[in-house]
């Protein structure tokens, strides 16, 4: 995978993700990669390539057809906060397609052939000595540039 396919997911993904009322009324903290700041309001999404998966290419492996990378979305806080988090996970899941994902969407230098769900996520962490947890999916993505 090129390091284009890897930016035009992370840009597909950002622009369906930020812009939605509904997630940003579950996770205030917005929507960013890798990692979020300290300080900033809680919950928020955090989204981060897990895998660039293998490039489809074509019978004789010579030509790159589609790129495969693995993203992982989830809605990051204070477990206090759960209830709030694992509803900004089923809206993230809602706004990737749900149960059958998205297809043929075009982006800005490539075009989405698909991005589905591989499966959920869910994970406890100690912050400075307080419980956080994290709800959301590892997400599949078919990605070719033009």
């Amino acid at each position: 995978m090129s390091v284009n396919e890897a930016y035009l997911g992370f840009k597909f993904l950002y622009g369906i993700l930020a812009p939605d009322t509904t997630l940003a009324g579950y996770a205030p903290g917005g929507v960013s990669r890798g990692f979020q700041s300290p300080g900033t309001t809680t919950p928020y999404v955090v989204m981060s390539l897990q895998s660039p998966g293998a490039d489809t290419t074509t019978n004789v492996g010579v030509v790159r057809l589609l790129a495969n990378p693995l993203y992982l979305i989830r809605a990051v806080g204070p477990a206090a906060l759960t209830i709030q988090i694992a509803n900004a996970a089923a809206q993230i899941d809602v706004l990737m397609g749900g149960k059958d994902g998205l297809k043929n969407k075009p982006i800005t230098g490539g075009f989405i052939d698909a991005l589905y769900r591989e499966s959920p996520f869910q994970q406890d962490t100690l912050e400075n000595g307080e419980e956080w947890t994290m709800f959301g999916g590892l997400y599949r993505m078919q990605i070719e540039v033009s």
